[in-house]
């Protein structure tokens, strides 16, 4: 992995501040989520409106089906797009929104503990969650579903380092 500064972001870095990586979750984070209502939307589509008896709620059914479901889905993508980690020289920063948009920071000084955790699925597929907590006041970070834990976890460790 190398610096690149060229990396738009969010939120502004610092004089001589690089950043190391930035990386989303893990595309199968996103397709876990988004299985379960897609498929319940193939039922709804498939099975509940054409057994609807009333013509007016069968046309009613496959409106909400044509743009609630879409609508749901492409909101679970762009919560997936814009869950952003960084690492740069200075700190480790979570981004996260849509429309608002919160943005954590712990300064590397101030990690006191770097963790990463694999479930069954995050070890067939390589991605986990990697824990950040910091000394005092500063709180925690958690990034969920993030590919090659161990990796950023060592990326991490080798910068509070340096």
């Amino acid at each position: 992995m190398s610096n690149d500064s060229s990396i738009k972001t969010p939120f502004l870095l610092f004089p001589n501040e690089t950043i190391i990586f930035k990386t989303n979750p893990h595309w199968i984070y996103l397709l876990v989520r988004g299985l379960p209502i897609f498929l319940l939307w193939l039922f709804y589509e498939l099975y509940a409106c054409p057994t609807c008896y009333l013509y007016s709620f069968k046309s009613l059914c496959f409106l909400l089906s044509g743009v609630v479901f879409p609508l749901v889905i492409l909101i679970l993508y762009l919560d997936w797009h814009f869950d952003r980690f960084y690492l740069t020289n200075f700190r480790v920063i979570k981004s996260r929104g849509i429309l608002g948009k919160r943005h954590l920071s712990i300064f590397l000084e101030n990690i006191e503990d770097v963790t990463a955790s694999y479930s069954l699925w995050g070890e067939l597929f390589n991605f986990g969650d990697i824990i950040i907590e910091s000394a005092g006041t500063y709180g925690k970070i958690t990034a969920e579903g993030i590919p090659n834990p161990l990796i950023k976890k060592w990326l991490v460790e080798n910068a509070k380092r340096s």
